[in-house]
């Protein structure tokens, strides 16, 4: 399963975390908005979010009972 996951349902007991490092994979994710000289509530809400999120350093700290 992607690490990501674990920190939403964690490592079930009796089982381990193995990370794997190869192959590396990304994924890429973008936001569309309509052309407007005020963007919207949640596009802005959305970019103010992701600009001061430390979400990639998030995920890739994994939780407890790794190997």
């Amino acid at each position: 399963m992607p690490h990501t996951w674990l920190h939403v349902f964690g490592v079930p007991t009796g089982m381990r975390a193995v990370p794997l490092v190869q192959p590396v994979r990304t994924a890429r994710m973008g936001l569309v908005a309509a052309r407007r000289n005020v963007a919207s509530v949640m596009a802005r809400a959305f970019i103010e979010v992701a600009e001061r999120s430390e979400m990639a350093e998030t995920l890739e700290r994994l939780p407890d009972r790794m190997a």
